[in-house]
């Protein structure tokens, strides 16, 4: 035997355990397409494929509720924003102008009862050094 008898020799049985190999897969899927035409042929597949096209249609339906949804909630949004707008423009202003006259009147009542109490501690003091004389 000479070299290119045994390199044809490991070529055919490379080629032999090549083919048989892919005889499995083969089966196997012959086995699916017996099956698939088995189901074709005995209609059960129609049935199938009409369930599937009315659940098709009823998520259809659900997906145009959620937009609808989700459009309500982008026109709630856009209207409390033109709402909050509108609140600070209008009744902002006076708003700041109230609290900042509130917040002087607490000031000005705090310095007044801070300046009485000075003065009753000093009459008080006044008191006690003419009463030690």
């Amino acid at each position: 035997m000479s070299a290119g008898d045994i390199a044809g020799l490991v070529v055919a049985i490379a080629g032999a355990i090549f083919l048989l190999s892919l005889t499995y897969p083969v089966l196997k899927l012959a086995k699916i397409l017996g099956a698939i035409e088995d189901d074709v042929v005995k209609g059960k597949l129609v049935p199938i494929l009409g369930e599937a096209q009315t659940s098709v249609a009823h998520v259809n339906v659900n997906l145009e509720n959620a937009e609808a949804l989700t459009t309500n909630a982008r026109d709630i949004s856009t209207n409390a924003k033109a709402l909050s707008g509108v609140f600070a423009a209008t009744l902002g202003s006076p708003m700041v102008k109230v609290a900042a006259f509130s917040y002087g009147v607490r000031r000005a009542a705090t310095k007044r009862d801070k300046a009485d109490l000075e003065r009753e501690v000093r009459e008080t003091r006044r008191a006690r050094k003419r009463a030690a004389r």
